[in-house]
């Protein structure tokens, strides 16, 4: 899997000795948003294109295990301004007990209809603690849905 330091909501510092590590998004029934902010440097559309395998989606692996709480609900939010911002999608409440160390979850970027909304300039994550969770740490980036692909055991590519 690669990911594009520039399409990363949620990273620590990169070290040779931990690799990319998450950032913890933990908050005592409070809302936490994305380390990084994604400039698109013009306000786009860059939902649903109508093709499953190339639309662009926001991964979220967990890298610490929430505990404490009761749920996290994860948000793709856009803004055309930086300061308002709306959620265009959101995966609803997560039970704390299912965010265990290496889950992945994925929210397609959604198409923004001109006729609702503007179109958002910058894009970033927001991560909604029900309850008092106490620990808690995310990896999220904006990439395509199928970033596993792989050859099957075997598979002897000629260069």
């Amino acid at each position: 899997m690669i990911i594009d330091g520039l399409l990363i909501f949620d990273a620590a510092a990169y070290s040779a000795a931990n690799g990319l590590t998450g950032v913890n998004q933990f908050a005592s029934g409070a809302t936490t948003t994305s380390t990084n902010t994604i400039d698109l440097v013009n306000a786009r559309d860059i939902g649903d294109g109508g093709d499953s395998v190339a639309n662009l989606t926001v991964v979220f692996m967990i890298t610490t295990a929430f505990t404490g709480g009761t749920s996290v609900n994860f948000q793709i939010q856009g803004s055309s301004d930086n300061v308002t911002w709306t959620t265009y999608s959101e995966t609803g409440a997560i039970a704390v007990a299912g965010l265990t160390v290496g889950q992945r979850f994925s929210l397609p970027m959604p198409s923004v209809n001109p006729d609702t909304g503007v179109a958002p300039r910058y894009l970033r994550t927001a991560y909604v603690n029900v309850g008092a969770n106490t620990t808690g740490a995310v990896l999220a980036w904006l990439g395509t849905p199928d970033d596993n692909r792989y050859y099957k055991p075997g598979v002897v590519v000629n260069n």
